[in-house]
């Protein structure tokens, strides 16, 4: 429902209805303002005020211009914030704090990683027994007196030959095993977080199979 506030009396009056105008009995010369309108203007020249103004009041003269600190509309925000406080304000300054936080992190991070790193004795026992496991799989898969023993001189010789031939390459934050193999260095154990990942026996079975020839019978 619309509603209009009126100059009367050089104050400003209302908010009102278009009934409650009619009540009021305003005159055209009455100033009226509502939300949508630009500025005051005469009640004569609203649309919607014409049917309630009182018969015997006709539009001879302009109405007067009301005083210029009523003639803003009631709900336009008015600026009273002094100059020199304006002038006073600052853009705030970005923290620091974030990145900082994140540098401390990934030190922290390379910290661990530094201290926890394998070094050779472990990758050398990893590989050892994968060898060894792989070895006596493919010797002795039956098990038995005879297998067991061979298993403690297959790792015997597994471990002298590795200790040999295995190097370790340390980064820092992980360590490498390789082992030269046809004039190549090829990897064959990860170690991170004091663990060691090495090759699986069974790929290095299929490998000695390759090389080994086995009579199936």
């Amino acid at each position: 429902m619309v509603q209009f506030y009126i100059y009367q009396d050089e104050e400003k009056k209302g908010p009102y209805t278009v009934e409650e105008l009619k009540d009021r009995g305003i005159t055209s010369e009455i100033l009226v303002w509502t939300k949508g309108m630009a500025q005051w203007q005469p009640a004569w020249q609203v649309g919607d005020l014409k049917p309630v103004i009182k018969k015997d009041a006709t539009p001879n003269t302009p109405p007067p211009v009301p005083p210029k600190e009523t003639a803003i509309p009631p709900e336009e925000p008015i600026d009273v914030m002094p100059q020199e406080k304006k002038e006073e304000e600052k853009p705030k300054k970005k923290s620091h704090w974030g990145c900082l936080i994140a540098l401390l992190i990934f030190v922290l991070i390379i910290v661990v990683l530094a201290v926890s790193c394998p070094k050779d004795d472990k990758h050398k026992e990893v590989v050892s027994k994968e060898v060894s496991t792989a070895v006596n799989n493919v010797i002795s898969p039956s098990g038995g007196i005879l297998g067991a023993v061979t298993n403690i001189i297959t790792s015997g010789v597994v471990n002298i030959a590795t200790n040999q031939i295995l190097t370790v390459d340390n980064y820092v934050v992980c360590s490498i095993g390789k082992i030269n193999y046809k004039g190549k260095n090829r990897a064959v154990s990860l170690g991170i977080l004091g663990n060691v990942y090495s090759i699986d026996s069974k790929v290095i079975e299929e490998k000695i199979k390759e090389y080994i020839p086995l009579d199936d019978d």
